[in-house]
């Protein structure tokens, strides 16, 4: 750790601005190919050896030693039954720098994360999370039909499911302003399916 980086730590305002710069010195001591698999690993929630092929079809062949090599990084962890994941603070950290310096590749990766998602309905709300900043028109419609389906069949937890996973994108910016007003439209209206007549009304007061 030279004088230079320490320098920039002691100058870090936030503990997001720290934990940007010590994964940013994380990710410097790793190989360029483990590197640019720790970047993609990012953007999904949870990943495994295909998840990581279909991020980076270039390292397709070295999905399942490069799967095994992040699984050795001191912020990678189990997530349970369906592979890893990213340690959530470094996590966010990735994410606002990959957002902030490399918007087009960001795009890329969400884009191959709809691909991926779209032959497993179970998956829908991931897809969808990554499709709202993939193509915002086309994840946005996507996200009204699904919403509406499921608040029409009542069912509640997915809604909310993929309503936390949209205001999650909402907080991150990475999603116009106006879908704030959409996401609490869609809270209270779940609220309001369930006889929750306040809580429908802050929400859309908050709309």
């Amino acid at each position: 750790m030279n004088a230079e980086f320490l320098a920039r730590l002691a100058q870090a305002q936030t503990e997001a601005e720290k934990d940007g710069l010590l994964t940013e010195l994380s990710l410097s001591l790793l190989s360029p190919e483990l590197r640019a698999m720790a970047l993609a690993a990012a953007v999904p929630h949870w990943f495994d050896a295909d998840i990581l092929a279909a991020l980076q079809p270039e390292l397709a062949e070295q999905a399942q030693t490069l799967y095994r090599e992040l699984q050795e990084l001191s912020f990678v962890e189990v997530f349970p039954e369906k592979g890893h994941n990213l340690h959530e603070r470094t996590r966010q950290a990735i994410l606002k720098q990959l957002w902030d310096t490399d918007r087009e590749a960001y795009r890329q990766f969400s884009q191959r994360l709809v691909d991926y998602f779209a032959e497993d309905e179970v998956y829908r709300v991931e897809q969808i999370y990554h499709g709202v900043v993939a193509d915002f028109e086309a994840g946005s419609r996507e996200f009204e039909r699904h919403i509406r389906h499921l608040d029409h069949n009542f069912r509640r937890g997915e809604a909310e499911a993929l309503l936390a996973a949209m205001q999650a994108q909402v907080e991150a910016q990475r999603v116009p302003d106006t879908f704030a007003a959409d996401v609490a439209y869609w809270f209270g209206q779940i609220h309001f399916r369930f006889y929750e007549a306040q809580e429908a009304l802050d929400r859309y007061d908050t709309a």
